[in-house]
């Protein structure tokens, strides 16, 4: 029992490093950073899958200055290269038993952030569709944001407004 519990807490402290080199401040290069974590969701051993993932929520589910959230909005989504490999992971961490529920809580600190930042409502306008290839990716995401409460109970009109993102009106 001790060693397992040695072996989850060096798990645990891997994953908070790994985290941490998508949320360092000016002249870290995120980027390189996203496409090393999507390379070695393909070309790596389960456990390294995992530890890449789990890494990428944890960054992800952070709404302070500085956070991967903020990076995306500001400069992220302008490259693209950054903003495919970000999505890669999304769609990845969503589709993972493992990581489904972390990463959909993750999500919604990016909603949350969003809601008080217009540069990253917009970010995330243009992430979602990419998250979205399957009807089961849609249907998951539509059931989050319709169930996703603010702290006075109601839903976020930011997400009434993603719903309308996940759910574009037909063009005639």
């Amino acid at each position: 029992a001790r060693a397992d519990a040695g072996d989850r807490a060096e798990r645990e402290n891997l994953t908070e490093s790994a985290a941490l080199l998508l949320s360092g401040g000016p002249g870290r290069r995120r980027g390189e950073v996203l496409s090393e974590f999507v390379r070695l969701l393909y070309q790596d051993t389960a456990a390294v899958r995992d530890l890449a993932l789990g890494a990428f929520v944890r960054a992800c589910d952070n709404a302070e200055d500085g956070a991967l959230v903020g990076w995306y909005a500001e400069s992220g989504m302008y490259e693209a290269d950054a903003a495919g490999d970000l999505a890669t992971l999304w769609r990845t961490a969503l589709n993972d038993r493992a990581h489904t529920r972390p990463a959909l809580d993750a999500l919604h600190t990016w909603v949350y952030v969003a809601g008080r930042r217009a540069d990253a409502a917009r970010a995330l306008e243009l992430l979602l569709p990419a998250l979205v290839v399957t009807a089961d990716d849609r249907k998951r995401l539509d059931h989050e944001l319709r169930t996703l409460r603010a702290e006075d109970g109601r839903r976020p009109p930011l997400a009434d407004h993603l719903l309308t993102v996940l759910h574009p009106a037909p063009t005639h």
